[in-house]
């Protein structure tokens, strides 16, 4: 992509000639994640060759390897040939259980949690195990979780509604760190860890 710049003036005063100069300054940008969802490939089909048109009219490049489709439907074949107007290619579509990355959020076309909540606990995880072993604070873990874990956490599951029992694994897995590190007794009533009088450890369910 490209802009141009047009500028006209008088290089003699005294003269009313005017002299023009013209400069075509190329330029990139950046474009990520484009979804688009049809109902069925030949939709998609055309909305591609229009997409290419202008890709091409405007001289953006495609990474084509990042190409990732998805469908409820049952297929005949594992790998189908998509049309991309300037090229075909053969894609392998994934399957209504499986989930994709689309701005950092992982879905799927079944709705299921599983992936995400796995994702969730991992974070979780390994925050517990870079503190186990750290001089640390309650007030020091608590800001940590809070700020930084927690929006972690809120945003990969910003599409999803978690039900009790996942909340309560989440919710579990970061306690049983806390009291250990703070020297609490296991049996320490979970309120006091997420009331706003005791330690206020952010809880999932309110997030």
């Amino acid at each position: 992509m490209r802009y141009e710049i047009e500028h006209c003036f008088k290089s003699n005063i005294q003269s009313e000639q005017e002299e023009k100069l013209r400069i075509n300054i190329s330029s990139q940008s950046y474009m990520n994640d484009v979804t688009w969802i049809t109902k069925n490939k030949a939709q998609l089909e055309q909305i591609l060759k229009i997409a290419d048109e202008f890709n091409i009219m405007n001289n953006i490049q495609t990474n084509y390897d990042k190409f990732e489709m998805i469908t409820n439907k049952k297929l005949d074949k594992d790998i189908v040939e998509v049309n991309f107007e300037s090229s075909k290619r053969m894609v392998k579509p994934l399957t209504s259980k499986e989930s994709v990355r689309i701005l950092g959020v992982w879905i799927n076309l079944d709705l299921k949690t599983n992936y995400v909540f796995n994702q969730c606990k991992d974070i979780i995880k390994r925050y517990n195990k870079t503190i186990s072993f750290k001089q640390i604070t309650d007030l020091q873990m608590k800001y940590i979780y809070n700020h930084v874990i927690i929006p972690h956490v809120d945003y990969k599951a910003q599409l999803l509604v978690w039900t009790n029992s996942q909340t309560k694994k989440l919710n579990s897995t970061c306690r049983y760190m806390f009291k250990r590190k703070a020297s609490l007794p296991l049996t320490t009533p979970n309120s006091i860890i997420h009331s706003s009088l005791g330690y206020a450890i952010k809880d999932i369910n309110t997030i």
